[in-house]
């Protein structure tokens, strides 16, 4: 989960340079993290990378 976060942070940071999201990068990962496991809990299976990047979207709306 970290793992996904790190490369796709990285990659969002990239992509938009000026965003304000990049500076409240704690509160996103945490933010990803609860979605991660909401979207477990609410589909009743295991972390995975479909998951992983609905959580990311999820956080970074």
């Amino acid at each position: 989960m970290a793992k996904y976060w790190r490369i796709s942070f990285g990659q969002f940071s990239k992509d938009f340079p000026n965003s304000a999201k990049i500076k409240s990068k704690a509160r996103r990962s945490k933010k990803y993290q609860a979605e991660c496991f909401r979207i477990k809990k609410d589909l009743r299976r295991d972390l995975d990378e479909e998951i992983f990047s609905q959580a990311f979207e999820n956080a970074m709306k």
